[in-house]
């Protein structure tokens, strides 16, 4: 059986206007003072016939006006079907409800959420207390969280502690709440015991069987289901997965059903900020993930976040999905230029500059400023992110010192030879920045019959997985060792006590191209020259993606690791530069969360306050100061997969899974037990107010 109960009783007072047309109706009653008048009494006596017509009237009119109040009142004070079962049992009881506030419970049902309704069934509850009877509160979320406890009789209490509880964006685990419950009752005089929750009842809440306290029987499990017999059917976005092909981004989406019937045509696009870069339609198969491609253009901006977006249904939060576009950045170089001539092709940086901006900064990504070491000062490294130093013979101790502290914080340093540079004064002045120290400079190859060394020696042992130099592969490798150098730096060998990479050797096995860290940055050193004067390579078609791509590695833009992407509540594990000290976490909703040296830990640091989904942004920093972009920019958290999944758990499977020992009741499963009523009230309103006017027409 069922019972009626109102989610807003303190609107019940308004019954009292009820009594407002019979009031009126007895003061209109008065008798007026008889004065026998003979020429009336045919009058009278025809009016005798109609007075019985006329009172039912009346009578019935009073009664449709004072009805028609009852009615709007009972709508307005919200009422609702509860099982008598829920509500009602022999004998003071003692109740664990249980509020679950999972990610799942914001499916909408109209305008109220899943999450509401169990809140107002709730407060209905509580307001429906018998005499006697206590109850607790327990929210159920990413944490099992006792609210109310002891538990009281306190209906105020109980209503207060139901608005302060918020609805969350992770997963539940009812099984652990009703484990709290039970051994809090354990304590509990109360003669009866009862364990009520409300819930959405969907599968994915109850994980394996609850261990009841040894020695007792399990309290009875009442499961008031807010969801009814509506259908659950839901689809989401469940992935996103890109690839960049030349100035075009592929983007190859996941999308889910989860239903009995599938869906055709759902429209579906992509955004970037406030623009609909691409649209298109999906059809989904039932309980199955389909992909769709989606072509979009590389965006120019460095750093974007994008969104793909399905039809929305009752479940519209798992309906869109963000994702990170790296786009294109603009790298700022310097370039020092350590011989210039006024011969155009002569010029130490003529191939380099061209290699550089082919066809303006907007193709290559790089913008440069050239200038001569002269006038070469600190103030130069201001908004720059990679330095060459092409055939520079002298630095000052003040520029030395800046550019030490360039590259320690994350800058990119790049030094080719030439014949102005020596080599003891290169140590001296270059010293730690070198990837291995200069040992002198000597000739390649065999000489000419003049004895001019003009045929020089190909390139050898290539690292292909190095990001910079993967991209030469079958016909780019071939033209990579169709260059000829007949003039290099030696650099000393063996162990020199600095850690560095060989990534390119010539056919001599001398290094051609190395690399070492220094602290947050890079150094590379190229053992010739990047004119023509050692080196037929500025002259080859592979010189400029080489240099492309070393400009923007040494930026950081291809060694920035894509954000890691979890579920709420998982943590995220942040790789760290080498001298950070600290890391600033800026959350979706734009609070900053500092992580001390100590938390931060050596190497990387956790972050698990990951409750909401969004982008997490990720600074690192030193005494203080922001360090260069070489790590992960941000994480992005997306919300529980398995809670898109709405299927509710069978009674046989939650039987079975609580144990055939507990009484279990399933509450609210039926369509009158879940609906208000104030909807019934309301059209019983309408019906009257057309009977009065029924009965007043003349």
């Amino acid at each position: 059986m069922n019972r009626l109960v109102f989610t807003n009783p303190a609107m019940l007072w308004g019954l009292l206007a009820a009594s407002l047309p019979i009031i009126i109706h007895l003061i209109n009653r008065h008798r007026a003072r008889r004065h026998p008048f003979a020429a009336i009494d045919f009058l009278l006596r025809v009016q005798r016939r109609s007075a019985r017509r006329i009172l039912l009237r009346q009578i019935l009119l009073l009664c449709a006006r004072t009805l028609l109040i009852i009615c709007l009142v009972v709508a307005a004070a919200g009422p609702l079907l509860q099982p008598r079962q829920v509500i009602a049992v022999p004998g003071p009881v003692c109740t664990m409800a249980i509020i679950d506030r999972s990610f799942s419970m914001r499916a909408r049902s109209g305008d109220n959420t899943r999450y509401d309704l169990a809140r107002d069934r709730a407060r209905a509850f509580v307001r429906g207390m018998a005499p006697g009877d206590k109850t607790c509160l327990i929210a159920a979320g990413l944490k099992t969280e006792v609210i109310v406890e002891p538990c009281t009789d306190s209906r105020g209490a109980l209503l207060d502690a139901l608005d302060g509880i918020a609805k969350e964006w992770g997963s539940s685990n009812l099984v652990e709440a009703m484990e709290t419950g039970a051994a809090r009752l354990l304590d509990a005089p109360e003669p009866n015991h009862r364990i009520l929750i409300f819930t959405d009842a969907a599968g994915h809440a109850f994980s394996g069987s609850p261990r009841w306290p040894s020695g007792t029987q399990p309290p009875e499990i009442v499961i008031d289901n807010v969801w009814g017999d509506d259908s659950r059917e839901n689809h989401a976005v469940t992935s996103v997965e890109q690839t960049t092909r030349g100035r075009y981004l592929e983007i190859r989406a996941g999308f889910a059903a989860y239903a009995e019937v599938g869906e055709e045509g759902l429209p579906a696009e992509i955004r970037l900020g406030g623009a609909t870069l691409a649209r298109g339609f999906v059809d989904l198969k039932a309980n199955q993930t389909v992909s769709k491609i989606f072509n979009i253009q590389v965006p120019k901006t460095p750093r974007n976040l994008g969104r793909i977006l399905l039809a929305p249904d009752a479940l519209a939060e798992d309906d869109r999905r963000i994702f990170y576009v790296s786009g294109r950045r603009l790298v700022h170089a310097l370039l020092v230029n350590g011989d210039m001539r006024p011969v155009l092709h002569q010029d130490e940086l003529f191939y380099l500059e061209h290699a550089m901006a082919p066809a303006g900064e907007d193709t290559s990504g790089i913008a440069f400023t050239t200038i001569t070491p002269d006038r070469f000062d600190p103030g130069s490294l201001d908004n720059v992110e990679v330095v060459f130093l092409a055939n520079v013979r002298e630095l000052t101790p003040n520029v030395s010192l800046a550019l030490r502290r360039f590259v320690a914080s994350g800058g990119g340093l790049f030094i080719a030879m030439g014949d102005q540079m020596d080599v003891d004064r290169a140590n001296a002045v270059l010293d730690d920045l070198l990837p291995r120290p200069l040992r002198d400079v000597v000739a390649l190859g065999p000489a000419d019959a003049d004895g001019i060394y003009r045929q020089g020696i190909a390139f050898s042992d290539i690292s292909r997985d190095h990001p910079v130099l993967k991209l030469f592969t079958g016909g780019e490798a071939q033209g990579l060792q169709a260059v000829r150098t007949w003039r290099a730096a030696v650099v000393e060998p063996g162990q020199t006590g600095r850690e560095s990479n060989i990534l390119l050797r010539y056919q001599n096995g001398s290094p051609a191209l190395l690399e070492a860290g220094y602290q947050n940055g890079r150094v590379m050193l190229l053992t010739s020259t990047l004119d023509r004067d050692w080196t037929s390579w500025p002259a080859r078609a592979s010189f400029l993606p080489f240099l492309q791509r070393i400009t923007a590695y040494l930026a950081g833009c291809l060694s920035e690791l894509p954000p890691p992407e979890v579920p709420v509540s998982r943590p995220v594990i942040i790789p760290l530069l080498e001298n950070a000290d600290g890391v600033r976490i800026t959350r979706p909703d734009k609070q900053v969360v500092e992580l001390s040296p100590g938390e931060a830990g050596a190497g990387t640091a956790v972050f698990a306050d990951t409750t909401a989904p969004g982008f997490y942004t990720v600074e690192q920093t030193a005494a203080g100061t922001k360090l260069a972009d070489r790590t992960i920019p941000g994480f992005i958290v997306h919300p529980p997969p398995e809670e898109s999944n709405l299927t509710p758990i069978s009674e046989n499977r939650l039987q079975s899974l609580l144990g055939e020992s507990t009484r279990l009741t399933l509450a609210g499963t039926d369509d009158e037990s879940t609906r208000s009523r104030s909807m019934i009230f309301l059209l019983l309103a309408l019906a009257l107010v057309l009977c009065e006017a029924f009965l007043i027409r003349r």
